[in-house]
């Protein structure tokens, strides 16, 4: 690079410095990364090591602290850019949310019963849905979307709702987006969505203990299918018009 830029007139101390800077974080990168990855494969089989215990419990300690905090914040950003919005907690407006999730969970077993996939599929979603919400605005907070759903609940209920749960109903919205893109649904994604929404609504109700609502009342075996499911017109699962 000197002798290159010498031969124009550019100072070749000039012309070196970003290529040098630019390097030098590259290369400090890549070696304290490199560093970080060996210390911890060393540590963590070594618990027997009178130096691996104290070691890698102050690295989880470390971690947790800097993921709790890191939750908190980004509660805080939901809430400071309206995806998250502090309300009275409604009683009636939270049952109404329960009965909607309980009854878009009947309808998702209903359909999955009768091999119909798309309806099973995207009812089963909104089960899922309506009864985080109901979740939420149980906690007295509102959401906008489902980033700010999913943050609310890991910050409300840390011990209770999972990042698991929070994955599966992201999870959940995308094969729902698919099935009304394409009007079609599978067995196979019918089951998934049908598996986590029904252990979580009932879950729900166990954490709300609202009086009206018995959880023991929400099975969690998924209802036996049909076979050979009927035909639907434009994959939504209606009967064909007779000739």
């Amino acid at each position: 690079m000197p002798i290159v830029s010498k031969r124009p007139g550019i100072d070749p101390a000039l012309a070196t410095g970003p290529f040098v800077t630019t390097s030098n974080d590259i290369f400090g990168l890549m070696i304290s990364s490199s560093a970080t990855a060996m210390l911890l494969r060393w540590i963590r089989p070594r618990e027997e090591n009178q130096f691996g215990v104290p070691l890698a419990l102050a690295i989880e300690c470390t971690h947790y602290i800097f993921t709790s905090r890191s939750a908190v914040d980004r509660f805080a950003d939901c809430i400071a850019k309206g995806r998250l919005k502090q309300i009275d907690a409604d009683a009636q407006r939270i049952a109404a949310e329960v009965r909607s999730a309980l009854g878009e969970l009947e309808r998702a077993r209903g359909r999955y019963r009768g091999g119909i996939w798309d309806e099973a599929t995207t009812q089963a979603y909104f089960a899922l849905y309506r009864a985080a919400h109901a979740a939420l605005l149980f906690k007295g907070y509102h959401d906008t979307n489902l980033y700010g759903l999913g943050i609310g609940l890991r910050q409300l209920y840390p011990d209770d709702i999972t990042a698991e749960d929070i994955d599966r109903l992201r999870d959940a919205k995308a094969v729902k987006d698919a099935v009304y893109a394409s009007g079609r649904s599978t067995r196979q994604e019918s089951t998934q969505l049908l598996s986590w929404a029904l252990p979580f609504v009932r879950r729900v109700l166990t954490l709300l203990a609202l009086p009206e609502f018995d959880p023991a009342a929400v099975e969690t075996a998924l209802p036996e299918a049909r076979e050979h499911p009927r035909p639907g017109r434009r994959g939504f699962g209606e009967e064909p018009s007779p000739q």
